[in-house]
């Protein structure tokens, strides 16, 4: 059986534009930040975000995944593709 490595309970600081969602949050804690931080520096396989029903991270993530599809996505700390970012996107917002 594999076994998987989750966080089910995370809360989104800010959106991209700055604009608060939870304000007891970091401000560093925005939709990309945290799927790049569980990916790639936690090991992190599933993660819950609890705010995405907030509007502005709805746009963020619509952001994300129009760049993922007419794009470089490829600002993360490590060399990872597209591709890989492009995946993590689909997973993490269901459309995969």
């Amino acid at each position: 059986m594999k076994k998987y490595f989750m966080d089910l309970h995370v809360h989104i600081g800010r959106s991209s534009n700055g604009a608060p969602v939870k304000i007891t949050a970091s401000r560093d804690l925005t939709f990309a930040n945290i799927a790049r931080e569980c990916k790639y520096r936690k090991g992190i396989d599933i993660v819950g975000i609890v705010d995405c029903a907030s509007p502005n991270v709805i746009d963020d993530i619509s952001q994300l995944i129009k760049s993922a599809k007419g794009g470089s996505l490829n600002n993360n700390p490590r060399n990872t593709s597209d591709e890989d970012l492009i995946e993590l996107l689909y997973k993490m917002t269901g459309l995969y």
